[in-house]
């Protein structure tokens, strides 16, 4: 229907982004759109919505990027390294997926700013 009205399930095809599967190294970059928390089968993870190169994708969440994106805000552009599987400092614990995360805030992005006091090569952007 083209009046507004939206099937109930329909939902707007997104990317998957899965950084495990490309393995250590793999990079990440778009703006964070935000997150849904209770998703899932059993209603206990994370999704979090990113513009990345034009095309709206997901990224599940885990207990290490869940913390960090609590200090994001949405309109962020993002950057996420996929650093691989890290072993659990408390014995008894399963290996963690480990992962370094960079945010600019909107207005930040501008490119065309340097800073007097750091080179390019700084710049994790």
């Amino acid at each position: 229907m083209s009046d507004g009205w939206k099937k109930v399930g329909d939902f707007e095809k997104r990317e998957t982004v899965d950084l495990k599967r490309d393995g250590i190294g793999t990079v990440t970059e778009g703006i964070y759109e935000g997150r849904k928390e209770n998703a899932g089968i059993r209603k206990d993870s994370t999704v979090y919505n990113i513009l990345v190169d034009g095309v709206k994708s997901i990224f599940w969440g885990s207990a290490v990027l869940d913390g960090r994106f609590n200090e994001i805000p949405e309109g962020s552009e993002v950057r996420i390294v996929y650093k691989g599987l890290e072993a659990s400092k408390t014995k008894g614990h399963n290996a963690m997926h480990v992962y370094d995360v960079f945010y600019r805030e909107p207005g930040d992005h501008n490119d065309e700013e340097k800073t007097e006091t750091g080179s390019e090569d700084d710049i994790p952007f």
